[in-house]
């Protein structure tokens, strides 16, 4: 899983607020350029499609070893509801800018802040289990190396049910 896709919803500092320093063998951070996305999710929110609309700026990324990354950045946008017919509904501005550490060897993100995360519906199964959520506070969610989907573990604020307030 790339960490692109881990970091969907949010780019951030250090692991929780530079709690953890890095080892004497980390490489220096990778520094990443201003950049704008755009891109649609289907099956996130029961009966409708989002698009988030991103700008990340100062954004930096270090690799800690032993699968350790830190992120740290500034990332802010919008979460969009995709009408049936591909106009744009309601709309959410909202900032997802961390900080964290993702731990890939054990695919789990260790976030504080707010972190913008996604699941998608298992199709297979007779339960929807997508959803949109704004995170804040200590947050420890799942990444799957397999698929595009996490696991929200634990958050110590209350968690947005972005789907919820675009319905």
């Amino acid at each position: 899983m790339s960490i692109r896709r881990i970091i969907v919803a949010a780019v951030a500092a250090c692991f929780l607020a530079g709690a953890v320093a890095a080892p004497a063998g980390a490489s220096p951070p990778t520094k990443f350029p201003r950049h704008e996305s755009s891109f649609i999710l289907s099956g996130n929110c029961e009966g409708f499609d989002i698009r988030i609309d991103d700008v990340a700026q100062l954004s930096t990324s270090r690799d800690l070893g032993n699968g350790l990354f830190t992120t740290a950045g500034a990332i802010n946008g919008t979460v969009t509801r995709l009408n049936p017919d591909g106009s744009d509904g309601a709309s959410l501005a909202l900032n997802w800018s961390g900080p964290g550490v993702i731990d890939s060897v054990n695919n789990v993100v260790y976030a504080r802040g707010p972190w913008l995360i996604t699941n998608f519906d298992d199709v297979t199964t007779p339960a929807f289990e997508g959803f949109a959520y704004l995170v804040r506070g200590v947050t420890v969610f799942n990444t799957f190396i397999d698929s595009p989907n996490v696991d929200l573990v634990s958050s110590t604020a209350p968690v947005r049910d972005l789907c919820a307030e675009l319905a």
